[in-house]
């Protein structure tokens, strides 16, 4: 059968038959049913062999509930109120006094006017008043829209005119660095509330956190006086309503874009992470190195809360210390970044891990070789895993694609979750919008997409961004355009060879390339003829980003004078620190191939050449 006309009737399947199909495709790849495949994955869905009947009769029969984040939270918490839902700074919480907590800032939020779907802003680290202002925003029906606490002032910016918003919880120190834009947008202090990240804390950080504030009663806790009298009454939500606004940057946008997270985005990654056969259970710990402000930490922050998986959650930026902290906390389970790998191969001690049913990493690609070496250096810790490596993005909030410990395939990113369908679809790169509708066979290349019920609403309030990457295809579904380059094997996994977005991952943060030059070029575009930003391998960063430019003729004699710029515009806090590049290289020509684009790859490689030389020179001087 042509493959169109097989889609074609996939879209116009009833609900009923959709959850046959799912059932007949599992045992068709299984062997327990004679009968053709395709060779298109999105069809085929050959991952399915790898779970078992129990789980796909679950798949088959799941459907989106209209419940928010609160209502799923409070449903578990309330079965199991003297059970300890995390650990921070050496304070033990409850899910009594969780629900406390949530209630006491969701009656403040109500007494300031917080009104359904008003947005708030969140710019706090890992930390638990964070988690008491995303569910008591979902609570009243507002949209917590937490931001890295790194947040660039022209990003700050840009989020500010999206959301409106006039309610802001920012780090300690923040208020200051954003004095200028909260005062342009005229939003009163009285809504800005600073909050220090050892408030909640025991022990000598909870001695230092009164000395410092010298008696006085800290911002939040004044701001949680605003709600005595008031009672916040629960808002029911749809599925469809926007419950978080998670902030990425992508490279088709000048600046961050809010991606619009659904309650329904939520509850189906709840149910495909607690589902997907990842060894999750009830009674588990997780040591919690991620921030509410990234879709990976997120979801599992919301998996954990609502099941029962005690947090011990870290505030602060986690690199070396990782190997401490992971024997101190014993965790089942540890989300992390291929840096922190490098650091567990690098570790000479002898630990014992046998406690650990769970190391992921995901937020950049990992070399096979570090993928060896991390699982060696777990036999070694007497850890009976294998490093899982995953892949998502924000758009589908977090994990589309995962290794689980029971198949795992050297090299490869995973199956997908038992909610999620992938599909790889000829591209054209020389086109501005490159995607296309056009399937390839399986152990082919192209785009990546991603279908799943956990795939954004839209960028907010932008149309335009949100059109380059949902796509509604032939089968009648919206397909997630990731802009990666990959492809499926015959058993399902994933695997991504190249980008057509060139993002940068430094020490885990994604760096838009594109934005960085952007900056650069509006600030010294009149001494510049041509430039570009390119990410480079690094010995402590991973990839940084490196701006390299061609000076205009008659500034050729000013190279000097442009690096004291750059200078300048780095120390201006136009840049986060991430996206500061690591060096400037001033080029005689930009190359470019016949088709007139920037040849980043010839840049990247001369770049590295002269790299290697300076260095070999230098042992031999």
């Amino acid at each position: 059968m042509d493959i169109n006309i097989y889609k074609s009737e996939l879209k116009n399947m009833s609900e009923e038959d959709r959850r046959k199909r799912i059932k007949n495709q599992w045992e068709l790849v299984t062997g327990k049913q004679l009968g053709p495949l395709t060779g298109y994955s999105s069809i085929d869905l050959q991952w399915l062999k790898h779970y078992s009947e129990e789980t796909i009769d679950k798949m088959s029969n799941f459907e989106v509930k209209d419940e928010s984040m609160y209502e799923t939270l409070y449903k578990y918490a309330s079965k199991h109120l003297e059970d300890v839902a995390f650990e921070y700074l050496g304070v033990k919480c409850t899910y009594r006094q969780l629900l406390y907590n949530i209630d006491k800032m969701a009656n403040a939020l109500a007494a300031s006017n917080i009104k359904e779907n008003d947005i708030v802003i969140i710019g706090l680290p890992n930390m638990p008043e964070a988690r008491y202002l995303i569910y008591a925003c979902s609570k009243i029906g507002a949209i917590a829209n937490p931001i890295m606490p790194t947040t660039s002032e022209l990003d700050f910016e840009a989020i500010l005119k999206n959301t409106n918003s006039k309610h802001l919880f920012l780090m300690e120190g923040l208020v200051e660095k954003y004095s200028k834009l909260l005062e342009e947008y005229n939003i009163s202090r009285e809504n800005v509330v600073e909050i220090s990240p050892i408030r909640t804390s025991a022990g000598i950080l909870k001695i230092a956190s009164r000395i410092k504030s010298k008696g006085k009663i800290s911002e939040y806790d004044n701001y949680l006086q605003k709600g005595i009298g008031t009672t916040a009454k629960l808002v029911e939500r749809k599925s469809d309503d926007i419950a978080l606004i998670e902030q990425t940057g992508g490279t088709t946008a000048y600046t961050t874009k809010g991606v619009s997270i659904t309650n329904g985005n939520v509850y189906a990654s709840n149910f495909q992470l607690l589902n997907s056969e990842l060894n999750f259970s009830s009674g588990d710990t997780l040591l919690d190195i991620l921030l509410p402000s990234i879709s990976y930490g997120a979801s599992h922050e919301h998996l954990t809360l609502t099941n029962g998986i005690k947090n011990y959650m870290i505030p602060t930026l986690v690199k070396r210390d990782i190997l401490e902290k992971i024997s101190k906390f014993k965790p089942n389970h540890i989300m992390m970044g291929p840096i922190h790998l490098e650091f567990i191969t690098a570790d000479k001690k002898n630990r014992n891990w046998s406690f650990l049913k769970n190391a992921v990493t995901g937020g950049d690609s990992m070399s096979i070789g570090l993928e060896r070496e991390v699982n060696e250096r777990l036999k070694k810790n007497k850890a009976n895993i294998e490093v899982e490596q995953g892949y998502g993005m924000s758009e589908c909030f977090g994990a589309a694609v995962c290794n689980h410990n029971d198949f795992i395939k050297e090299g490869s990113l995973g199956i997908p979750h038992i909610l999620t369908t992938i599909g790889i679809f000829k591209y054209d790169e020389e086109k501005d919008d490159y995607t296309t509708d056009e399937e390839v066979r399986t152990g082919n290349e192209g785009e990546i997409c991603v279908s799943s019920p956990t795939v954004m609403k839209e960028y907010l309030n932008n149309s335009e961004e949100t059109s380059l990457v949902l796509k509604q295809h032939s089968d009648g579904k919206v397909w997630l355009h990731t802009g990666d380059i990959g492809y499926i094997d015959k058993d399902g996994y994933l695997y991504i060879t190249d980008r057509i977005k060139d993002l940068i991952f430094r020490n885990g943060f994604k760096v838009s390339p594109k934005k960085v030059n952007k900056i650069l070029q509006d600030k010294i575009g009149y001494m510049i003829e041509d430039s570009v930003v390119i990410g480079v391998p690094d010995d402590t960063e991973r990839n940084v980003p490196v701006f390299f430019y061609k000076l205009k003729k008659e500034y050729e004699e000013y190279e000097s004078k442009l690096e004291e710029e750059l200078q300048s515009i780095y120390q201006s806090g136009i840049l986060s620190e991430v996206e500061i590049p690591k060096a400037s290289v001033m080029l005689e020509e930009i190359p470019r191939t016949g088709a007139r684009k920037i040849n980043k790859k010839e840049i990247k490689k001369n770049y590295l050449e002269n790299i290697k030389n300076q260095k070999q020179l230098r042992r031999i001087m």
